[in-house]
């Protein structure tokens, strides 16, 4: 009688950013942050319209990290 082979189990490797995509991330990210410490110092309407940026970035940010792909 033959035993059964089994195959062993490989899980898909998880996705990876093109090498210079982390940078762009992180340069976006601190361009906003500046823009928006500068709408707060000044304190005119184009602050206001930073704060809006921000927010919809770092909402943007975390549906990518709950939804598991990468940031």
């Amino acid at each position: 009688m033959r035993g059964l082979a089994v195959e062993p189990l490989t899980l898909p490797s998880s996705p990876t950013l093109k090498p210079g995509a982390t940078t762009v991330i992180y340069t976006i990210a601190v361009v906003l942050l500046v823009l928006w410490l500068l709408g707060l110092v000044t304190a005119t309407t184009l602050g206001g319209y930073i704060h809006a940026l921000l927010v919809i970035a770092v909402v943007i940010v975390l549906l990518r990290v709950i939804t598991g792909r990468s940031v």
